[in-house]
């Protein structure tokens, strides 16, 4: 008896060798929780959100009072969102990821992918799960809102925005000068010739002119630059922070380009792209149509000036 009494002593002695161990999934807020009042204000959170980035954002941010999370991720079919702290090529050691298919009866609906602070217990998952669930179909009709969003504003032969996403952008632009004086500028340029290309080669070769030319707009400008196919062989780009001097080097930047990337047809022929442009900047006495209709001025002036050159 004094030789278990000895172990014991020295076992409480030394605190690696005798530890209380009390299961990580027993003291989770997630276990002691109405799940039913938890799972209603997912679901009253998720009739606020058109966005499926901000729905995710926000339902990750309800569960973090219950769980030990760093972030979440989910893939539906060929998209994916993610948390801001959902970064798993750059993961602490510490952390675990685990994931988890949702499913609306025998329908997937999506895969959520869960980084957090410790591996989750299967009951914690199985909680977490019921949790997603009630929000699982939210997400997924947002992100096929937002698919759709995008299509209808992208255009589909050079995959540039088109009108819609165009009309959106100058009067957010002219909004921003009128308010804050953030300058920005408008470049409108059409194809010279486009409509003798189109006779003489056919419309195969000028939608891959469009597409040509689209491929060099952008490469040659910056990331916070938006570039459109507005109608047609016509183009406009919007230049953020730059007056008309920096409008002129981005055309000059677009010309270099062309000269450079001539397109070579299957009978070894090649077409040299050459565009004219018209620039404007926003003024705040008027709108962002005016702003656009001076553009455009600019634009016929300068094929104008092209043609008694030429003639």
């Amino acid at each position: 008896m004094a030789a278990y009494r000895s172990n014991i002593d020295d076992a409480l002695a030394d605190g690696r060798s005798y530890r209380l161990r009390v299961p990580e999934a027993a003291t989770s807020p997630a276990l002691s929780v109405d799940a039913t009042a938890v799972k209603l204000s997912l679901m009253h959170l998720a009739q606020r959100y058109l966005d499926p980035n901000s729905l995710l954002n926000a339902v990750f941010d309800a569960l973090t009072a219950y769980l030990p999370l760093i972030g979440f991720a989910w893939v539906q079919e060929h998209t994916q969102i993610q948390t801001p702290s959902f970064v798993p090529s750059f993961a602490p050691e510490s952390s675990t990821h685990q994931s988890l298919t949702l499913r609306d009866e025998e329908q997937i609906v999506g895969q959520l992918s869960i980084q957090s602070e410790r591996p989750l217990s299967d009951t914690e998952l199985r909680w977490l799960e019921k949790m997603m669930q009630s929000v699982a179909l939210a997400l997924r009709n947002t992100v096929i809102f937002q698919n759709a969003l995008q299509a209808a504003q992208m255009d589909p032969l050079t995959g540039l925005e088109n009108r819609r996403a165009f009309d959106v952008q100058i009067a957010r632009e002219q909004a921003q000068f009128v308010r804050y004086g953030l300058n920005s500028s408008l470049v409108v340029m059409d194809l010279n010739g486009f409509k003798a290309i189109n006779d003489t080669w056919g419309h195969d070769v000028g939608d891959r002119l469009l597409a040509h030319f689209a491929a060099g707009l952008r490469s040659i400008i910056r990331e916070t630059d938006h570039v459109y196919r507005f109608g047609g062989d016509e183009f406009c780009v919007l230049l953020p922070g730059t007056g008309h001097y920096g409008a002129k080097k981005m055309t000059a930047r677009l010309d270099a380009w062309l000269a450079s990337h001539e397109l070579v047809l299957q009978s070894g022929e090649r077409l040299t792209v050459r565009t004219s442009y018209g620039c404007a900047v926003p003024e705040k006495e008027s709108d962002c149509r005016d702003w656009f209709r001076r553009a455009d001025q600019d634009l016929y002036q300068n094929k104008r000036a092209l043609r008694s050159c030429a003639a």
